[in-house]
């Protein structure tokens, strides 16, 4: 085995050992197709802990270990048939490793300890790669490539294409969850890598199998968390860490689906009675984990608003009679926040051009683009049309100026903010708070924007 006898500079002996111990374990996952591997697959899967558990890999998955997370990405995104699967488990099984050496004989298991399966390789690799991608921000992705970080490219996550992904998820999801039945993580990773390559949004959202393996996943959390028994095994994920990866993966489904359909509860439909069912369940077992998980009643009511669109999926005749308290408080609270984002947001872009009677909305002016004088964000296409503006009874500058063009400039900047909807509603009210505003001088500036829209229209 091709091991390096000195440190490269500036690396201590201790974290030497973990990058030769990585780049082992990198060309061994890739010869593992040969007659004899240097490291059988239980010495495989124990490296695999070693490195992650320990100090110097998790904080250098792209930069000094980008080898090593690009050889684990090559094996998780490669198709590998069932028959293949099987027979590479047998295979790697049987140690033949040259005990001589210290390094692989520093990384088997003792005698008498479990001994790691292919599944749970498979597992590793993939989380090794999802720490990686949790170090970066999908925007910054192209300028940290620049800089030499990896991955260098989004497209480089899918090397086989979108459906491919999708098809090789749903491959190790099936393989997996002979181990651990409710297994998510493949589908995780899949979502994950969805919010850096959009491409993947279609075929996530056009696969009926990628539905049904989501309902399966939660009938099976639901029996494992119903099973008390399940607290003492040390399985990855445990059921609370595997409830938390359903709804990452719920979020970036949704997400996927409603770029190409404004019905999100239609798209449940053909799993609804499976999902609304495992649901109940879920939320009616989380309780007697409150020792494991810390935050049950948060745990709780993610469950019960999950359920609540499983609920609408279902036909209107088909649906029980229930009630969703912590739906009603969240659709209460936000009532107001989403309705002041998204008024000063609409009505703020439809006014381009501030001016009551301009025609070319300000964008498509042929005259340069001018700004109002006193707030320097509500724009006039010509000195003329700020001018007749100004006489108007209806001009808002006249009595709010300052005011109207901070709720837009806000409403602008969250909107750049790549938030979803909640988070994005309860940034525009703290930040109108911290400019010193109130509830009501939101809904003066709508009032405002909407009065000079109306005063287009009829000029």
């Amino acid at each position: 085995m091709n091991v390096l006898m000195e440190p490269p500079s500036g690396m201590s002996r201790l974290e030497f050992a973990d990058y030769n111990l990585a780049r082992a374990v990198s060309a061994v996952i890739r010869d593992r197709d040969q007659p004899t591997p240097a490291l059988c697959l239980p010495a495989v899967g124990y490296a695999l802990g070693i490195l992650m558990s320990g100090e110097f890999v998790p904080k250098a998955l792209r930069t000094t270990y980008a080898e090593f997370v690009d050889t684990a990405l090559g094996f998780v995104t490669t198709p590998l048939p069932a028959a293949r699967f099987d027979r590479l488990q047998t295979k790697w099984s049987v140690c033949r490793c040259n005990m001589s050496h210290h390094l692989l004989r520093s990384v088997h298991p003792e005698p008498g300890k479990p001994h790691c399966s292919l599944a749970e390789v498979v597992i590793q690799l993939i989380s090794v790669v999802a720490l990686a991608l949790e170090h970066v921000q999908p925007t910054k992705l192209q300028k940290s490539a620049s800089q030499g970080k990896g991955p260098p490219s989004a497209s480089h996550l899918i090397p086989r294409g979108p459906q491919s992904l999708v098809d090789v998820m749903l491959q190790w999801t099936e393989y997996t969850e002979r181990q651990v039945r409710y297994q998510t993580l493949p589908l995780a990773f899949l979502t994950q890598v969805s919010t850096f390559c959009p491409s993947l949004r279609r075929p996530m959202w056009q696969s009926s199998a990628l539905l049904q393996s989501i309902a399966t996943r939660w009938k099976e959390l639901a029996i494992a968390l119903e099973c008390l028994e399940n607290k003492s095994l040390h399985q990855y994920p445990d059921p609370p860490t595997a409830l938390d990866l359903l709804f990452d993966i719920g979020t970036a489904l949704s997400q996927a689906v409603l770029e190409f359909t404004p019905d999100l509860e239609e798209y449940f439909t053909p799993q609804a009675h499976v999902l609304f069912a495992a649901a109940e369940r879920v939320m009616a077992a989380l309780p007697m984990w409150s020792d494991v998980e810390g935050s049950c009643d948060q745990m709780r009511e993610l469950v019960e608003r999950t359920s609540r669109t499983f609920w609408m999926a279902l036909p209107a005749d088909e649906r029980p009679l229930r009630v969703f308290p912590s739906w009603d408080r969240v659709a209460n609270s936000l009532s107001f926040r989403s309705f002041a984002y998204a008024s000063v947001s609409h009505w703020g872009r439809l006014n381009a051009c501030a001016g009551p009677s301009c025609t070319v909305r300000g964008e498509s002016a042929t005259e340069p683009l001018r700004v109002c004088q006193r707030c320097k964000t509500l724009r006039y296409c010509s000195r003329g049309c700020q001018k007749e503006h100004w006489k108007w009874s209806t001009a808002p500058h006249k009595t709010s100026c300052a005011m109207v063009g901070k709720c837009w400039a806000i409403a602008k900047r969250v909107d750049k903010a790549e938030l979803d909807g909640l988070d994005m509603y309860e940034l525009f009210i703290a930040q109108v708070e911290e400019a010193g505003y109130a509830s009501d001088d939101v809904m003066v500036a709508v009032r405002a924007l909407e009065a000079l829209t109306k005063a287009k229209e009829n000029h």
